[in-house]
């Protein structure tokens, strides 16, 4: 992964994130 442009300082952290907001979005849809 190259840095295309400076604004994502770290690519695996946002998309850490991403993956944390769609599983709380998940879990609020469907309560397990």
């Amino acid at each position: 992964m190259s840095k295309s442009s400076g604004r994502t300082p770290c690519t695996s952290e946002v998309a850490k994130r991403q993956h944390q907001a769609s599983r709380l979005l998940t879990s609020s849809v469907y309560p397990q």
